[in-house]
């Protein structure tokens, strides 16, 4: 990240959606830095489920690493891998 604040980018904010604001970060991190995995929460709270569908798609083509940590069940998109651990941190798939 200090990377990419050194060389002084910054964003432009004229995104159609959450998801393609992003997907824009995203492909700066990987271009400016390196290849990371990215960490997002509940953020299917904020993208409707055919926006979430189409930026799980971008970023499987993109060849991305995306960890979604959500705190409630939502219907499974494509190339999604469910993990659901309860109270006694057993996982159950």
């Amino acid at each position: 990240m200090e990377v990419i604040r050194a060389v002084g980018v910054e964003f432009a904010d004229n995104y159609d959606s959450l998801a393609e604001k992003i997907l824009d970060y995203m492909e700066l991190v990987r271009e400016y830095d390196s290849e990371k995995m990215f960490i997002t929460l509940n953020l299917r709270s904020y993208i409707s489920d055919d926006e979430m569908n189409k930026f799980v798609n971008d970023v499987v083509a993109r060849g991305y690493k995306l960890l979604m940590v959500e705190n409630s069940e939502y219907p499974i998109i494509e190339h999604e891998k469910r993990y659901i651990i309860d109270a006694d941190k057993c996982i159950i798939c």
